[in-house]
């Protein structure tokens, strides 16, 4: 899971991602990620919300840093989850960075939006659609950077279900 994922339903509905657990979906971070980037939560709100907290490799920071350091607009971070995800052979990258999607779509990662976890939800009734409505729209409120498609995007598919 990327940071922007985390940071975005830590916000509005961190509630969200002890469903997912529920769910049997095993949401894994790494963490010099949690531990930098997420501010809004602490370890032990991390385990009674079901995340996973992983350390890389030694091998796997260094790369993220080399490739950071080499340019190309992803951030050390951003790398690091792809790399972790790339490593592990099965992780889906959870993500809202949309770099970081084109990114893992590029070296052949899986990957999926953050407001997908909502509709998955819905599918599986663990969420009604007006709640997973509220949550995407506060979601989409604090931040910005999904724009005006992605929400639109969310709601025509949440509209089919």
């Amino acid at each position: 899971v990327d940071a922007s994922v985390l940071i975005d339903y830590s916000q509005t509905a961190p509630e969200i991602l002890t469903l997912l657990s529920v769910t049997g979906a095993e949401l894994i971070v790494p963490s010099p990620i949690f531990d930098d980037e997420v501010n809004d939560l602490d370890d032990d709100q991390a385990g009674e919300l079901g995340l996973k907290l992983l350390d890389p490799s030694i091998a796997q920071m260094t790369e993220a840093g080399n490739r950071d350091a080499a340019g190309g607009g992803l951030s050390f971070y951003d790398w690091l989850c792809s790399i972790m995800a790339r490593d592990s052979e099965d992780w889906i990258v959870l993500t809202n960075d949309a770099l970081l999607l084109r990114t893992c779509k590029r070296d052949g990662i899986e990957t999926t939006r953050g407001l997908r976890l909502l509709l998955d939800l819905v599918t599986s009734n663990h969420l009604t659609a007006s709640e997973a409505k509220r949550v995407a729209t506060e979601m989409c409120r604090i931040n910005p950077t999904l724009g005006d498609k992605v929400p639109r995007q969310f709601l025509t598919a949440l509209g089919k279900l």
